[in-house]
């Protein structure tokens, strides 16, 4: 059976073969395998949704697999403003890294400015994209919080560098742009916090400030990147996710 979104509950048949077409996109996608964990029959076609769009909107065609000259070029630039510092780092520098003449680098990228920009804000559609799928499911908060967690874990195991340009250079932007995104992150913050605050309301999250509570989910996420750098993507990101989602949890679940 192919795995798509006009299947019902009832086609699946059962649990377990839901999570044998699911897996499909666990091994494809590398979407973690927690997400679909104890997951609610009448939830099926919500959770369908997410991950569909998932892999629809990240599957790369096989003629893409390898890694083009550009992609290389992106990839060693990343790494060469992360260890280098963005306003320390000249197009010189960049041109030196991929043993280019400058003139070539201007083939790729206008200014390093503008790298800056496509990625932050490329790093925005992805997460604003994500979290609007579920914000609008049907889950628990619980388990929308967990979603939440998921995306930022795996992401940021995936692509550290990325998230490293983001946590560390989003102040370096220029006007106008500097001033959307932190339009753009009160906006996001606030979701996670709707999310929080539905979890209170609902007594499976324990009374507390909601915005010391969105700062306890998000201060947990923002180191990741630097333990996936230094030890050069070789990371359980399984057992990264479970052990970061449990100490969230310890500190908003609702206690007996």
């Amino acid at each position: 059976m192919f795995f798509s979104l006009n299947h019902t509950p009832q086609q699946f048949g059962s649990k377990n073969l839901f999570n044998a077409h699911a897996n499909y996109f666990i091994t494809k996608r590398q979407i973690n395998y927690n997400i679909i964990s104890n997951i609610n029959v009448c939830s099926y076609i919500s959770y369908l949704k997410i991950i569909h769009k998932s892999y629809i909107i990240n599957r790369v065609p096989p003629s893409m697999m390898t890694n083009s000259k550009k992609e290389v070029f992106f990839e060693n630039t990343l790494r060469l403003i992360y260890e280098k510092g963005f306003k320390a780092t000249t197009m010189g520098d960049i041109a030196k890294n991929s043993n280019f003449e400058v003139p070539n680098v201007y083939n790729y990228i206008d200014s390093k400015e503008a790298f800056l920009e496509t990625y932050i804000f490329n790093i925005f559609t992805e997460f604003n994209g994500y979290i609007s799928d579920i914000i609008e499911s049907t889950f628990s908060p619980r388990e929308k919080l967990k979603y939440v967690i998921s995306k930022h874990v795996q992401f940021t195991i995936q692509e550290p560098y990325q998230v490293a340009l983001f946590v560390y250079d989003w102040r370096n932007l220029s006007e106008p742009k500097l001033s959307e995104f932190k339009v753009l992150r009160k906006e996001y913050l606030s979701r996670v916090e709707s999310i929080i605050e539905e979890g209170i309301n609902e007594e499976q999250f324990r009374r507390m400030n909601l915005e010391v509570a969105t700062y306890l989910v998000f201060s947990s996420l923002r180191w990741l990147f630097s333990l996936t750098i230094a030890k050069e993507g070789k990371v359980n990101s399984i057992e990264l996710e479970k052990q970061i989602t449990d100490y969230i949890f310890g500190g908003i679940d609702k206690r007996d």
